[in-house]
């Protein structure tokens, strides 16, 4: 099933129920068909309820006026504005001096070896997806490493890394449903309290949100940067055990250097695998002569790591209809009525090429010209833009920026550098 949004308040309506079949059939084909056909429906009905909620989001933008917005919550209207407005300036076609600039520092970044990195330190889809949203937004914010680890140290004591809800807030049951917390008044990853000027609940059930929140508070706090992890994530949160989050240092550490791509790396090639699952689509096959990359299936949120060194270039939604008007990149896309790569990175390497990560199932991990390693977990596996169901499509390029009449099979492209993808 499709994630939920953390946007949308009300959850989708329930499958219609199926049709009776006739006598015909018989009693166990009709039961197989009444299973399927319901959870077809409510496939359809949840993907419809989702972008349903995305587009009144969008209307209610290009109808308001200034920072008014009288026809959607605050945080929908703040989030969907800073979206597009992103999603615009990337869009436009990169210029020659960008472009040069980037694989300048793409070459003076050719280090990193790392071997593929299949594990994620022990945590789950959901977890893993938390881990990225924290700590994309740390980045985003201009964080230092340490203070990620502190966000990352007091998340896994507050809520496991789990976005809670409270029964003391029925509408937070509606917008999550990774579990249920009960302490006081307190809501989402770093179980921040609404009655404590935190925010609103829908806003503290907002990772990226209720993320930005606590660095806020963290960087407001004298001297944190000398601080132990425990101190500092205690000077923000106020808690009543204020030594528990130190038990957390070492495995927060590990896994903002796992997304950094400096944990479980090992002596080996400077290239490395996106995933560990093997090619399901070709590069221009006789069924796909556009297929410009290939596609690796994957379980939603799959760690995707950088196939090696560089620098990010891009990073991008570009999810729309048919039509061209938009479509969201946090919902699954389809492969009929939605065209784009949904949120996609592309990173440029020291030798001049360029690889395309596209279908991740949020947004994804890095930012524009920041450095990466080989192995860096940059995003996470999904099915966003024109997508049948959740995979990674990779392209790998020669030159940039990216395109068609540059574009390499990444079978033989990775081959040549000591990365097979075929098994």
């Amino acid at each position: 099933m499709i994630s939920p949004s953390p946007l949308a308040s009300t959850r989708p309506p329930s499958p219609p129920s199926a049709a009776p079949h006739t006598d015909l059939v018989p009693p166990s084909v009709a039961a197989v068909i009444d299973a399927v056909s319901a959870f077809t429906a409510a496939l359809v009905a949840e993907k419809e309820a989702r972008q349903a909620v995305v587009d009144s989001d969008l209307a209610a933008i290009s109808g308001a006026s200034g920072t008014d917005p009288t026809a959607t919550s605050i945080v929908a209207y703040r989030r969907w504005q800073a979206l597009w407005r992103e999603a615009d300036t990337q869009h436009r076609r990169l210029s020659r001096a960008q472009v040069s600039a980037a694989l300048a520092r793409a070459a003076g970044n050719s280090s990193g070896s790392c071997a593929v990195i299949t594990a994620a330190n022990g945590l789950d889809p959901v977890q893993l997806a938390n881990t990225s949203k924290i700590t994309s937004m740390g980045r985003r914010l201009g964080l230092p490493e340490r203070g990620l680890v502190v966000a990352i140290a007091a998340a896994l004591q507050e809520s496991s890394l789990r976005n809670l809800a409270n029964p003391v807030y029925p509408a937070s049951q509606q917008l999550t449903t990774e579990g249920i917390g009960s302490d006081h008044d307190s809501v989402g990853l770093f179980q921040q309290r609404p009655s404590a000027g935190w925010g609103s609940v829908q806003e503290l059930m907002t990772p990226e949100i209720a993320a930005e929140r606590f660095y806020n508070a963290l960087q407001k706090t004298p001297g944190w940067q000398t601080m132990s992890v425990a101190q500092a994530a205690q000077a923000v949160q106020h808690s009543a055990y204020p030594d528990a989050y130190a038990k957390w240092e070492p495995a927060a550490s590990r896994v903002v250097g796992a997304m950094n791509g400096s944990a479980a790396c090992q002596a080996g090639s400077a290239w490395a695998r996106p995933l560990g699952s093997p090619v399901t689509s070709g590069f221009r096959t006789a069924e796909r002569p556009a297929h410009d990359g290939v596609d690796l299936a994957a379980a939603r949120g799959t760690a995707v790591h950088a196939v090696a060194a560089g620098t990010v270039l891009r990073v991008v939604c570009d999810a729309q209809r048919s039509d061209g008007s938009p479509y969201s990149c946090d919902v699954d896309g389809d492969p009929e009525g939605v065209r784009g790569c949904g949120w996609f990175v592309e990173i440029a390497h020291h030798d001049g090429s360029v690889t395309r990560y596209c279908h991740l199932a949020q947004r994804p991990s890095v930012t524009p010209d920041q450095a990466v390693t080989a192995g860096q977990i940059i995003g996470l596996v999904g099915s966003s833009g024109h997508s049948s169901g959740p995979h990674l499509h990779l392209e790998t390029h020669t030159g940039a920026p990216a395109n068609s009449g540059n574009a390499a099979d990444p079978v033989a492209f990775l081959r040549a550098r000591g990365v097979e993808l075929t098994r």
